[in-house]
């Protein structure tokens, strides 16, 4: 029994370290993506070397358990706000809803729902494939603001609004993704989707894609939402200049969106984050048919209303 936790102490060691290359090489960020599930198992994993008298394991997997807990600590405090308001009539309240729709899902009556029970006051939808912007044409009226970008592959996407906004759609990478701007009055919304990390070039491309993401929100003079789905978690090397543009998260630095069916596999890759001051909460919603829970924020932005 011993030689079996030693085993997966080796394994558990591996797992934890080679992420911490990612900065230097793109492919190691999958050892990131999982640093809650890696400490959870050290923890486990300690427990059974106790039990069996494994005393060098048990040394190694304490050191590798703090390992995994200080550097999601440095990121979670790399991540928090920075400012708060002490006057809310000092600013204007906004309520937000993305969902990932997957391109397969033929129908949106549970994204509709969602919409229904929350009432946004604006709504990303990631994966719009040309017949879910028909479906969701019913929310012309209520939202008159729209720009819909509608694709046959996974990387159409639309923003609604019930304020008016100018969009512009920035094209990124060989692939030509688009990243969808939408400038309101005292404020910017970045809609983003980049390529899922599957081989070595989408990773490179994913990080390419947050990059250029990252120089439109510090480019902006107006306070900047980036929502949608990352397809990285807050773990990642991937992120870090979303986080060096001074964009931070919005809500709890532990949230569950994607698989929907793998709760083993729990991670967070749809996100908020935002400058300038805006603050405020994260909600994960039911599920709407989809590989994703969609996200509910309620925000507060600088200004007057």
């Amino acid at each position: 029994m011993k030689y079996y936790v030693y085993v997966a102490t080796l394994l558990f060691v591996i797992a934890s370290l080679v992420g911490l290359a990612a900065p230097y090489e793109h492919f190691f960020d999958y050892g990131n993506h999982f640093r809650p599930q890696l400490a959870a198992g050290g923890v486990l994993l300690f427990f059974g070397a106790l039990l069996t008298q494994a005393r060098l394991a048990q040394a190694l997997i304490l050191a590798v358990v703090l390992l995994n807990g200080g550097f999601m600590g440095l990121r979670i405090l790399q991540t928090m706000p920075e400012q708060h308001f002490a006057n809310d009539k000092s600013v204007i309240p906004l309520t937000l809803l993305a969902a990932n729709a997957l391109i397969a899902n033929p129908s949106a009556a549970r994204f509709l729902a969602a919409v229904e029970a929350t009432d946004p006051d604006i709504i990303i939808v990631i994966e719009l494939g040309h017949d879910w912007a028909k479906q969701l044409a019913v929310l012309h009226a209520r939202y008159p603001h729209h720009s819909v970008i509608a694709r046959a592959d996974s990387f159409g996407m639309a923003v609604y609004a019930k304020w008016p906004f100018k969009p512009t759609v920035h094209e990124i990478g060989d692939y030509q993704l688009p990243l969808l701007q939408a400038d309101f009055a005292q404020f910017t919304v970045l809609a983003v989707h980049p390529v899922s990390p599957v081989g070595y070039a989408d990773i490179k491309r994913l990080g390419g894609y947050l990059r250029e993401a990252a120089g439109h929100a510090s480019a902006s003079t107006k306070p900047v939402i980036m929502a949608g789905d990352y397809n990285t978690t807050l773990w990642a090397a991937a992120l870090q200049p979303v986080i060096d543009s001074g964009l931070y998260r919005i809500g709890r630095p532990f949230n569950y969106t994607w698989p929907k069916p793998m709760p083993p596999l729990a991670i967070q890759i749809d996100h908020v984050f935002a400058n300038g001051g805006i603050t405020g909460d994260l909600q994960v919603l039911p599920p709407i048919g989809s590989d994703h829970f969609p996200i509910f924020a309620r925000l507060k932005v600088p200004g007057s209303q």
